[in-house]
């Protein structure tokens, strides 16, 4: 995932606008999806890959709770692709911490103890969740 000072400031932008209540529903999935593609002090620009999540009203309750929190000048909201988002983020950051939790319970000595003891025993896939 690419990672970049846009990316960067637009992630912690959509972090402080849940944090303070400021998005909810479909304004909030737009937040999330959406990839800062531009940020000048005439306007913000965003990439959206679902044209559903463009639609007039929703862009303007996400402008609108930017202009509040964020002091964002102008939004403007376009649909494409999108390769950096605050979702594709979570999601990364989801995977790394199931990835860690597999690694700690497979490193256990403890558990490698007990499936040597017990032949035929196994991890099952998909078993271990990350908290």
């Amino acid at each position: 995932m690419p990672s970049g000072v846009l990316g960067d400031f637009w992630y912690a932008s959509v972090q402080q606008l849940i944090a303070a209540d400021a998005i909810t529903a479909l304004v909030k999935e737009l937040a999330l999806q959406a990839e800062l593609v531009e940020r000048s002090s005439e306007r913000w620009r965003l990439q959206v890959a679902r044209a559903t999540l463009a639609q007039g009203q929703t862009v303007q309750r996400l402008a609108d709770a930017l202009a509040q929190v964020c002091a964002c000048p102008h939004l403007q909201v376009d649909v494409g692709p999108v390769a950096d988002s605050p979702a594709l983020r979570n999601q990364a950051l989801a995977q790394a911490q199931q990835r860690r939790a597999e690694a700690i319970v497979h490193g256990d000595a403890q558990v490698q103890a007990l499936l040597a003891q017990f032949p035929g025993a196994s991890i099952v896939p998909g078993s271990i969740r990350a908290v």
